[in-house]
């Protein structure tokens, strides 16, 4: 386990050798101080770290946590708050959707994989959720490629100064959607907030 430093950092014995314990951020989706438990939700997939551990965790076993890490939080009263995200992302999505105002105008583009793949989402009054499908009986897309096409295809008047985009997702479609995000001059760029959260391979 790692020891926590007074800078919030994390520092392993045998670092120096290059021996790190397996470690992912994850949203915390719930606290009970009295029986002192949390939530956490996980993909359960066969890749990666998080999701191979819970698909075979068990009452008993140890895991380690150390945080919160600084997270860039968004304006409260911007215009129109825009998500990006896909099945990693979800448990965020979720908890933004607790933490902004009913007044909030959200637009939330959700790319998963089939109908199957949707969750329930925290009810808010101005948020407009798109589910969109990776896979159905006509097509399959690559991922992040339903997720370029809605910001390309968004009306041309929902970017302005006061907009704010949060977007989480795979590493290649992050990196597209960055380039299509920053040349849109009316955005604000320190209005973006965007995490590659895994990396296809």
């Amino acid at each position: 386990m790692p020891e926590v430093l007074e800078d919030g950092n994390a520092d392993w014995q045998g670092a120096a050798e290059g021996r790190f314990s397996a470690f992912r951020d994850y949203t915390i989706r719930a606290f009970d101080a009295d029986l002192l438990t949390i939530d956490i939700d996980f993909v359960l997939h066969d890749v990666g770290v998080g999701g191979p551990w819970a698909k075979q965790a068990k009452v008993g076993d140890l895991l380690g946590i150390f945080g919160p890490r600084s997270v860039k939080l968004p304006p409260l009263d911007a215009v129109k708050y825009v998500f990006f995200v896909d099945e990693t992302s979800l448990p965020a999505l979720a908890r933004w959707l607790e933490i902004l105002p009913e007044s909030a105008n959200v637009d939330a583009w959700i790319e998963v994989d089939s109908v199957n793949s949707e969750i329930s989402l925290p009810a808010h009054a101005g948020a407009n959720l798109h589910w969109l499908h990776r896979n159905n009986e006509q097509e399959s897309h690559s991922y992040g490629r339903l997720l370029l096409d809605a910001l390309d295809n968004m009306p041309s008047d929902w970017a302005c100064g006061n907009s704010w985009v949060w977007a989480a997702t795979e590493a290649h479609a992050i990196v597209q959607l960055k380039r299509k995000l920053i040349n849109i001059d009316a955005l604000n760029k320190d209005h973006l907030d965007l995490i590659a959260y895994w990396k296809h391979v």
